[in-house]
């Protein structure tokens, strides 16, 4: 039998051990976390056995505090909420609601949780008859977390794409917290179309992969499965199994108009209601990814459990030995694309075994134009993950996949140094050296824009151009220069120009931008920190740790499109089988 090494949660373990040797996370009996591959067959497995299982049914009586209609609309509150009770209970006592025993028979807290989830439901938006939308629930959970340490995603359906039973594994075992959205369908089980009419937030606490003759399983912390109205339950995984259904899939409008979005693969849970996994919402701790010459290093210095045996760091070889010239840190998969130098290939990196591929890439558009040649920079960005490649004389935008890709001709005389992509915008910036020009693109590669940008260049050095991800400003670093010119480029142009001088920086090279607004360097080795204002921060867990020619900050991420995920089927709703609730 073939086995292979593989790392879990930066714990290193024998592919086709025992689960009681790949046990990760905290020091809770019974966790674990693994990913492995025998035989080229994929066996993975999770348990979080103190996941947090809150009651959103909840009634008032007597001095016992209840919820709005009883709670039955809170699944969103509740299940964010059990997010968050479980971070403050492993490591990270401030964050709110605060480390207590959650289960405990103890009415002063039952009494204050419910106090909280009315709260946390306000924040939400949540309607106590028709439920909680998903984007008001991501930014209120973003209000409770560091963001120099934690992310938060929100993800949907979209299209001919969906997240499934193995997105939300993967997730889950590198490390990650994931409440699962699981929409209710028309005709479930059937050939016809399938319409949500609502959903449901559930937190995930189990996984276990298919076998050759047995389904996947999933294992939930479902807010609303208990009747029990004035005390806490007892936390309870309830199991489904779990298979990947092919399908024509869409939503209902406002209107009662059934809108199909695309064929598409969604995962069944079997046996709950007519539920199809179709989003998430993840809290992330952050990560970030550096290359040293032929090495890529996984940064972990945020821990939500086992801080004693969790890496650090994590070293991984690039596929054929050579410089690794640029990341694309993708913010929701555990594979994450890079370019090798002097390779005409685009690479990617399996962050749970520490393996690459050639990611196989359409070679020529439709227009026979080739789409790779001398890879330069490399970006992802928009809610489809598109991958943009700088190249001599061309752009090129992948989908995610690599199948498709358009490619725009730069115009003669260009020699664009460095590009960005603003997801507030969803707008690629292009930056060229000789002339300063500024390029914006949108993401089919249709410029929109050119402006100057009147800056000096202090060296010779590579140029990086990030976008801030909170405040959509974009920021230049000439390595080696301690001075970053920052400015907002919008549907007006450059406005508010402004040089920001790093305060002790020697030797800056490769600068990324948290979401807390810190400037992230390598300056002599080690990364850094500095404040908006230039002023060195200590505030990033990730100063001290190794730095690079690139350094890439995982970005929390989302793909709410306000046009269909504020209808009345993307609000999250009490199941509508009784005997789910």
């Amino acid at each position: 039998m073939k086995q292979r090494w593989t790392t879990l949660l930066g714990i290193s373990v024998l592919a086709g051990a025992s689960l009681l040797a790949a046990k990760a996370a905290r020091a809770d009996v019974g966790d674990y976390a693994y990913y492995k591959i025998i035989n080229g067959e994929l066996d993975y497995g999770y348990n979080l056995s103190n996941m947090t299982d809150l009651d959103q049914r909840r009634d008032s009586l007597g001095s016992v505090v209840g919820l709005p209609n009883k709670g039955s609309m809170y699944c969103v509150p509740t299940a964010c909420m059990n997010l968050l009770a479980y971070v403050s209970n492993h490591g990270y006592s401030t964050v709110w609601p605060g480390a207590q025993n959650w289960q405990a028979n103890d009415p002063t807290l039952y009494n204050q949780m419910s106090i909280d989830l009315t709260i946390f439901g306000v924040l939400m938006g949540t309607d106590p008859a028709k439920g909680t939308g998903g984007n008001a629930a991501l930014n209120a959970t973003k209000m409770f977390l560091n963001p120099a340490q934690f992310g938060v995603d929100l993800v949907y359906a979209n299209n001919f794409w969906s997240p499934r039973f193995i997105d939300l594994a993967l997730m889950a075992i590198s490390g990650r917290l994931v409440n699962v959205g699981v929409g209710w369908y028309s005709d479930a089980d059937t050939a016809l179309p399938h319409f949500r009419r609502g959903g449901h937030f559930v937190s995930l606490s189990y996984i276990a992969s298919p076998g050759l003759f047995t389904p996947g399983k999933i294992g939930i912390r479902d807010p609303a499965n208990d009747k029990m109205l004035f005390a806490q339950s007892a936390f309870a995984t309830d199991t489904y199994d779990s298979e990947d259904v092919p399908g024509f899939f869409g939503y209902t409008d406002a209107n009662s108009v059934d809108h199909l979005q695309g064929f598409r693969v969604q995962s069944r849970m079997k046996g709950y209601g007519s539920g199809y996994i179709d989003g998430a919402l993840v809290i992330k701790p952050k990560q970030g990814l550096v290359s040293q010459g032929s090495s890529l290093l996984l940064l972990s210095p945020v821990k939500l459990a086992n801080a004693e045996q969790l890496q650090t760091i994590r070293t991984f070889r690039s596929l054929t030995g050579g410089s690794v010239s640029d990341i694309a840190y993708d913010p929701i998969s555990t594979k994450t694309p890079y370019l090798i130098e002097g390779s005409d290939a685009l690479y990617e990196l399996d962050l749970l075994t520490g393996e690459s591929r050639v990611l196989p890439a359409v070679q020529r558009t439709e227009t026979g134009l080739p789409t790779l040649s001398k890879p330069q920079r490399l970006v992802i960005g928009g809610p489809e993950r598109k991958l943009f490649v700088l190249q001599p004389g061309q752009l090129t935008a992948f989908s995610r996949d690599g199948a498709t890709a358009k490619v725009f001709t730069l115009p003669a005389g260009l020699s664009i140094a460095a590009i960005a992509f603003s997801e507030k915008r969803g707008v690629l910036y292009a930056f060229d050296r000789a002339s300063r020009v500024l390029i914006q693109f949108d993401a089919d590669l249709k410029p929109l824009r050119t402006d100057r940008l009147d800056i000096p260049l202090a060296t010779p050095y590579r140029l990086e151009l990030v976008s801030n991800p909170v405040t959509d400003e974009l920021s230049l670093l000439c390595d080696g220069s301690v001075d970053i010119y920052s400015w907002f480029g919008g549907e007006k142009g450059i406005t508010n120009l402004r040089k920001v001088a790093l305060q002790g920086a020697r030797f800056p090279v490769g600068i990324d931008i948290d979401e807390a607004g810190n400037f992230i360097a390598n300056d002599m080795g080690k990364l850094v920190s500095f404040d908006p204002s230039g002023r060195p921060s200590a505030s990033s867990p990730f100063v001290g740790l190794p730095g690079g020619t690139n350094q890439r900050l995982v970005r929390s991420f989302s793909n709410f499109n306000p046009a269909i995920h504020t209808t009345p089927s993307f609000n999250n709703v009490l199941p509508p089988s009784p005997e789910l609730r």
